[in-house]
């Protein structure tokens, strides 16, 4: 069968150098939906039948976004979708060796998004991506092998997903509009069925949020610094998918509620507007524990 693939980038008031990150997409690829979130005249494309463009008249939210340009993949004859935010920078050949390890791979059928190497271009550090060790342990690992077909979870952008996948495991929680929304989908393709093939040496550049690295008492400490309401949507979703995964990947949610933890005291000692951010951390817990709309 004919490998076709789509990218579905979403954009909002995009950073410079767009036309530059889609002719990188565009080198690897087949077709590429950008979908745009209210940024209005913001955003100018260049001119190619490859692209199409779907403009939302005000930010409906990633996840929204997503379906919408995974939907017009779809009805285009993709097999593989291709998952990119915005900022997001491919290297050469990442999807062609993600691809490869695929096609090498000796279970296909259990293989549901491939994933690429994140490098952060904010931090120093190395990505770390969530392995399962069983059902009630899981660790944070560096990628030291060709490919690793025990992850959890992988972050949205860089995602290569199969496209019965979607109608097996549904599309993204549009109840999320933003935060966590890799995690609940990530959570829904495993509970589907499907592993995740993380692939070493297809790298994506990407950053992570506004991450700075901090020394406390010679241990490094690295911090998102989000806005100060941001932390009321990560802690209110995250609460919902606890409530929702408990029973099934209980590992998962020890770990998160430990992480948690530990996004509180970085807040508490590393982040400006502490005040605020912890406020907004009860919030969202609150919010969480009584199911109000996300």
């Amino acid at each position: 069968m004919l490998t076709i693939v789509t990218a579905v980038i979403v954009t909002h008031n995009p950073p410079d150098g767009m036309v530059e990150r889609l002719e990188a997409v565009l080198n690897q690829i087949d077709r590429v939906v950008v979908v745009d979130n209210g940024s209005g005249d913001a955003l100018t494309l260049p001119h190619d039948d490859r692209i199409a463009i779907i403009r939302n008249e005000e930010n409906k939210g990633l996840a929204v976004a997503l379906n919408q340009g995974i939907q017009h993949a779809l009805i285009s004859h993709a097999n593989w979708v291709l998952l990119l935010d915005h900022d997001s920078t491919p290297e050469p050949g990442m999807v062609t060796r993600m691809l490869t390890a695929y096609q090498a791979y000796s279970e296909k059928d259990r293989i549901g998004l491939i994933a690429p190497e994140i490098k952060d271009e904010n931090t120093t550090e190395k990505t770390r991506y969530l392995i399962s060790k069983g059902k009630f342990s899981f660790q944070r690992m560096e990628l030291k092998t060709p490919y690793n077909d025990e992850v959890l979870s992988v972050i949205t952008s860089g995602s290569l997903i199969k496209a019965p996948v979607f109608k097996d495991a549904g599309v993204m929680p549009e109840h999320f509009f933003i935060d966590y929304i890799d995690y609940a989908f990530c959570l829904s393709l495993k509970k589907a069925g499907y592993n995740i093939l993380l692939v070493r040496g297809a790298v994506l550049q990407h950053r992570l949020g506004d991450k700075k690295e901090h020394g406390i008492a010679g241990a490094k400490v690295i911090t998102s610094n989000h806005s100060a309401e941001r932390p009321y949507t990560i802690f209110r979703n995250r609460v919902w998918l606890w409530k929702r995964y408990a029973a099934v990947f209980p590992g998962f949610v020890m770990h998160d509620v430990l992480a948690a933890g530990f996004d509180v005291l970085r807040i508490t000692f590393c982040e400006k507007e502490k005040g605020q951010k912890l406020k907004a951390v009860l919030r969202g817990i609150r919010a969480g524990l009584r199911g109000e709309p996300v």
